[in-house]
């Protein structure tokens, strides 16, 4: 199936790769599961059903999403082999998460399997791409669904186990946020892009609007008043990062003046016959002057409207960042 897509992932966005394989899927499988149902005399509840589109939400559209993303970056053999590493992630969140008793040739099999893995890609043979196995990694973990298992289903786990998942999708966010800077600060092709303060720039603004979308959404949570004093010192949070986001433009903007070779794609970037009224309306001013100004007089004005809005401005001006550099870095490319 990996060479399959990978033959044709040129033709085919990732994306609806999934789309379409999943979709012509569950309609041929629908009638033979209803069927199933009526045979067995069982009903569908809403509880059910909630449950059912998590685990098809974090087990199909987003596993199976970044799957198709790793086969377009990373060799077929190696998105294979990682996909098929899902035993070693089931027997763990199985003890984690289900206190369920791991006996010593289950822990043997365990090391023969990762040993195995390592033996078949012999990662030091070959030049592999981050993100790509990121993708799959994740894909791997998400493909058990035993996360969204986990709380659709409402089983407990001690604190420990939930504090270390929290840790490893932070780390795992926090490589997602600093790849892409970095991934194109080393390209020497385009000088716009090769640029030390790029990877800065784009994690703090990856930072900020994640802050943003949490603070939007946190007034929808249950018993959100217990939250005041969290969220207090999350506005605090996105207050200093959006101030050391406006830092980071400054020395990129002032790298790439100083590069001869990257003058006329930064000129692009901010003159109003180029980027500019995005980069300056969209990104300099809605994406961080506004958000920062809202932010420092909430504490004075105590109106969270306003502050509402500036977090909207500031996803927005994240986006507008991102898509702004790569038309401005691409016109060097012609």
């Amino acid at each position: 199936m990996e060479v399959a897509l990978k033959l044709i992932s040129g033709q085919f966005n990732p994306i609806q790769l999934n789309f379409s394989r999943f979709l012509v899927g569950g309609l041929v499988l629908i009638p033979f599961a209803v069927r199933e149902l009526k045979k067995r005399g069982r009903k569908l509840d809403g509880k059910a059903l909630g449950s059912f589109a998590l685990l098809g939400l974090m087990g199909i559209a987003v596993s199976m999403s970044l799957y198709q993303l790793s086969v377009t970056r990373i060799q077929a053999s190696v998105v294979g082999v990682l996909f098929s590493s899902n035993p070693v992630f089931v027997t763990l969140f199985a003890f984690l998460l289900l206190h369920e008793t791991i006996s010593k040739n289950q822990i043997a099999g365990l090391v023969l399997d990762v040993a195995g893995i390592v033996l078949i890609i012999q990662p030091w043979h070959l030049r592999l791409d981050a993100l790509g196995v990121v993708y799959v990694l994740l894909a791997t973990l998400l493909a058990s669904g035993l996360l969204a298992a986990f709380h659709a289903l409402g089983w407990s786990a001690p604190s420990w186990a939930r504090k270390g998942l929290e840790v490893i999708c932070a780390v795992l966010a926090a490589v997602l946020m600093v790849y892409t800077g970095l991934y194109l600060a080393w390209m020497e092709a385009v000088p716009l892009w090769n640029n030390a303060a790029l990877p800065a720039l784009f994690a703090l603004s990856s930072f900020s609007s994640g802050a943003a979308i949490v603070l939007l959404l946190v007034p929808y949570a249950r018993d959100w008043a217990l939250l005041s004093g969290w969220v207090d010192g999350l506005h605090r949070v996105h207050l200093a990062a959006l101030g050391l986001e406006f830092l980071a433009l400054v020395a990129f903007v002032a790298l790439a003046a100083t590069n001869p070779f990257a003058g006329s794609s930064l000129v692009r970037l901010v003159s109003p016959a180029g980027q500019g009224p995005w980069f300056i309306a969209g990104f300099v001013l809605g994406g961080i002057v506004v958000p920062f100004g809202a932010e420092a007089a909430r504490p004075f004005t105590g109106r969270t409207a306003p502050v509402a809005a500036a977090e909207v401005l500031c996803l927005f001006g994240g986006l507008i960042l991102r898509f702004c550099l790569v038309l401005a870095g691409s016109h060097w490319l012609g």
